[in-house]
């Protein structure tokens, strides 16, 4: 087997330096030019199914071979547009070091995908105005190519805007938002082509003034979204998944409208946008799990389905073969792809189509509340993001030894308007996130292990229980506590926290559930205990010290801050001090990453600060010493472990500030 990559004889002939006699087989790139439509299809299939390296996206560039490509976005035949999108969309995939999707946006790619849209948007007119005629099978047929490949360009559309602010404005350059925007037509349109087009408006307008603006400007297409919104669940579709997917997406693009919204307007919208996310929350996810897995099979023998693969046939008699199976290449174009043994088929176990239509059904409705979660996240979001990232950037600017700058300066917080916060306490989105957060447990991903091409929603289903507790986190922060449930069903809360935590697994995020934990204790703590019991505590301390996660080791220690912080106004025995001092105190001496150690000091701060904190136990557990032996290492500290403080920059120079700074106090205190 070659190594994977380009061929070394292409990469030779590619550069005018190839040797030997015989005549070389023309490339999948020379097919891409061929006379027969057919031809240059099959070509751009091909390329669908290559893996590229960075290796293979700079050898694309060089030899202008994606200038290629996008000359096809013009062909008159629409099968090869749409099979061009597709490889584009591939290629982009990949996201290497070499941003191929600027390169795409410097070669013009948004004005040739404008042109394609609008080239299909002519023709879906045209097949719309016939009428009668539509009943025809050859014009149903050209409707479903003409939505599918309008469909494929619109997913590259929004592909190339994720990964590079260069396409947003080459987007708003080609005026492409009034195309986008037309397609919002549901009772016209099929649902998938519908959300296609949401899910690129909701790109395209985040952080993008001209498009916010723009939309703002135009009643139809507001009405389009808010009509969308409102649309009942079940009212003409047959996939509930898919429209969650489609009112969620036009729910995102709404709340990027919201800035320039006004009063009542603004509140309206708003509490739509709440509304759409606390149902889509709520919809049960283990039932229709629970339908994939019992939904009956053909046996085993009947389910090998053979499938002809993309071919084309090269100039010297030789196929280049487009399937996932063939990926590594020894023939002699100049891409990857092309074997020495080429099978034209491949055998693949393939779900029932009433199964395979279900399993899509799941993953539309686990991505719209993945997103619902992601929306509940900005708004009740207590951080400005982009002045903690301009903070640390600066930081990270400054010279690698200057490092007593005093940081204490707290991060800007922004509460959400009390309408707002009420809203989200009406719509009861703090008990739907919780469902999600425990809905999502071992036991689904057992059920995911039942569940052919399971591992796909398993992954989905990971990512949204990070999310929720992210989400949770955020909702126990902003929601004033007579709004959280009460204090029995917070200790439950408390309690199923954790329970999760315990549980262990690989599907599990300690680091979020330690953080939610903290937030929970914070938001309780002026409101009377959570009933936290001694093994509870005990348990926390041993995680903290033990944990491989660093995340969870610093999430811990500043969760026993919280919890000192509690005890020191605990009339009761010291014992619960000295359980989160001695835990403290070993963090600070042992931990290897010193971001960690430095949350760990932040706590021993804010602990062992208090006026009620008696001076004796700081000095019983030994800390004077160990935080001496920290501040004489820790400027070294600093430089030697430089890569791996940075993304905590600010917590570790506040620790380093503070920490000689406490150790006065403390000795003042003792002294006097």
């Amino acid at each position: 087997m070659a190594e994977v990559g380009y061929p070394q004889r292409a990469a030779e002939q590619e550069e005018g330096q190839a040797s030997g006699a015989g005549e070389q087989p023309n490339s999948i790139w020379d097919k891409l030019s061929d006379s027969k439509p057919v031809e240059r299809e099959m070509a751009c299939r091909t390329l669908a199914h290559i893996d590229f390296d960075e290796k293979h996206i700079r050898r694309l560039i060089a030899f202008g071979r994606a200038k290629q490509l996008l000359c096809l976005l013009s062909d008159p035949v629409l099968s090869v547009r749409e099979a061009t999108a597709t490889a584009l969309r591939k290629m982009c995939s990949y996201n290497p070091k070499v941003n191929f999707c600027d390169h795409l946006v410097s070669e013009g790619i948004m004005a040739a995908l404008g042109g394609h849209l609008r080239e299909c948007l002519q023709e879906l007119s045209k097949e719309s105005q016939a009428g009668a005629d539509m009943a025809t099978s050859e014009a149903q047929v050209t409707r479903v190519q003409l939505c599918s490949a309008v469909e494929e360009a619109l997913t590259l559309v929004q592909r190339l805007c994720e990964q590079t602010q260069s396409a947003v404005d080459a987007f708003n350059e080609a005026s492409l938002l009034a195309v986008v925007a037309c397609l919002l037509q549901p009772q016209h349109l099929p649902l998938s082509l519908v959300t296609a087009a949401a899910q690129c408006l909701h790109i395209v307008t985040e952080d993008n003034t001209v498009a916010t603006q723009s939309l703002c400007a135009t009643p139809e297409s507001l009405a389009l979204l808010e009509g969308i919104l409102v649309q009942p669940i079940g009212e003409g579709f047959e996939s509930p998944g898919g429209l969650w997917s489609l009112k969620t997406s036009v729910a995102g693009v709404l709340f990027n409208l919201l800035p320039l919204l006004q009063e009542p307007v603004y509140t309206t919208t708003m509490r739509a946008i709440l509304s759409v996310m606390a149902a889509a929350l709520d919809v049960g996810v283990d039932g229709l799990l629970l339908q994939l897995a019992t939904q009956p099979r053909p046996p085993a023998e009947q389910g090998q389905h053979t499938e002809q693969t993309p071919v084309v046939e090269n100039g010297s008699g030789e196929c280049d073969v487009g399937s996932d199976d063939v990926r590594h290449g020894t023939g002699d174009g100049d891409m990857p792809g092309v074997q020495d043994e080429e099978p034209s088929t491949t055998v693949t176990l393939n779900m029932p189509p009433v199964l395979t239509k279900k399993f899509a059904d799941v993953e539309a409705m686990l991505s719209s509340q993945q997103l619902a979660l992601e929306l509940v996240i900005n708004i009740s979001s207590m951080e400005d993001d982009d002045q903690w990232d301009d903070a640390e950037e600066e930081e990270e600017e400054e010279c690698e030894v200057d490092m007593e700058v005093d940081d204490k300066t707290p991060p800007h917080t922004s509460t959400p308007p009390a309408e707002v916060i009420s809203s989200l306490a009406e719509f009861g989105l703090f008990a739907k996130v919780w469902k999600i957060c425990c809905s999502v447990n071992q036991h689904t991903y057992k059920l995911c292990e039942t569940v052919e091409n399971g591992e796909e929603i398993a992954k989905i289903m990971n990512t949204l229980q990070g999310r929720s507790l992210c989400a949770f986190q955020n909702l126990l922060t902003v929601l004033p506590h007579d709004a959280l449930g009460g204090k029995n069903h917070l200790v439950g809360v408390w309690r199923s926290l954790l329970e999760l935590m315990q549980s262990g697994g690989q599907f599990l995020h300690p680091d979020a559930l330690a953080e939610v934990m903290g937030a929970l204790i914070e938001n309780c703590s002026a409101h009377g205990s959570l009933g936290i019991m001694a093994e509870d505590l005990h348990y926390l301390c041993q995680l903290g010290l033990t944990s491989l996660n660093p995340r969870v080791r610093s999430s811990v220690m500043r969760l026993l801050g919280t919890v000192g912080k509690m005890a020191v106004l605990d009339p009761r025995p010291l014992g619960l001090l000295n359980v989160i001092g001695a835990t403290l105190r070993d963090c600070v001496s042992q931990d290897p990453q010193l971001w960690v150690v430095s949350q760990a000091l932040d706590s021993v701060f804010d602990v062992f600060g208090e006026d009620n904190c008696p001076v004796t136990l700081y000095q019983t557990l030994g800390l004077p010493s160990v935080l001496k032996s920290a501040a004489s290492t820790f400027k070294s500290r600093m430089v030697s472990e430089r890569d791996d403080v940075k993304p905590h920059l600010r917590v570790v120079k506040t620790a380093h500030s503070n920490l000689r700074a406490f150790m006065q106090y403390m000795t003042g205190r003792a002294a006097s």
